[in-house]
């Protein structure tokens, strides 16, 4: 979710007791990037790569990123693999502060990611998504004779037909006034800006967990 001050914002209020304090703007763009993780790397370099095609779109001037993550490996702060790829990120789009925190356990109530899933999640309820081809009713599982190739085709058509029904659910969906875009990338098309991170990382060796790239 993108912060931005919308027009006719106004910086300084005052609370009930009369003082004068600085608010922030609360919402803004949301986006939503749907993956299959058995086609396509699911990591802190997709998810970089999602976040630099956001930067990209919505940056301008001075920007200063605040990321709101979860603890699960794909985003924790303390891993020096996020720490690679956000140094890079902070680097190539030229950012005055970059920021990551995580919320607590059991603070849902003040999770911002969760408030912005809540409509999507009510537009999946009672949905099934086919898990066979539209011509077929026979699971893959349970198809005989298929080759290795001929399964793997299969499922690619499976997982990106999920997806666009996934996005026709959620078409229009909104989040406090904002249109939520959703984006999905198809299996095998993964994009590879930052797949030279991942070389520099099959290089690192040993213990060493603090660097800095110039």
């Amino acid at each position: 979710m993108i912060l931005r001050s919308k027009s006719g914002f106004q910086k300084i209020t005052q609370v009930k007791l009369g003082r004068e304090v600085f608010q922030f703007p609360r919402t803004g763009p949301a986006f939503i990037f749907n993956h299959v993780a058995k086609f396509c790397d699911v990591n802190i370099q997709s998810h970089v790569n999602d976040l630099d095609w956001i930067l990209g779109r919505e940056g301008e001037g001075k920007t200063m990123v605040i990321l709101s993550v979860d603890r699960g490996p794909h985003w924790n702060p303390k891993w020096w693999t996020v720490q690679l790829y956000l140094q890079r990120l902070f680097k190539r789009r030229d950012l005055d502060l970059l920021c990551v925190f995580t919320h607590s356990p059991g603070l849902s109530a003040m999770n911002m990611n969760e408030h912005l899933w809540l409509p999507l999640s009510d537009k999946l309820s009672a949905v099934s998504l086919a898990a066979v081809l539209e011509e077929e009713d026979v699971p893959l599982s349970q198809q005989a004779g298929l080759r290795e190739e001929q399964e793997e085709d299969k499922e690619v058509v499976v997982f990106d037909t999920a997806m666009e029904r996934c996005r026709e659910y959620w078409h229009g969906t909104a989040f406090d006034g904002h249109v939520i875009a959703v984006t999905s990338e198809y299996c095998k098309t993964q994009d590879s800006t930052w797949a030279y991170c991942r070389i520099l990382l099959e290089q690192i060796s040993g213990t060493t967990q603090t660097f800095s790239l110039i």
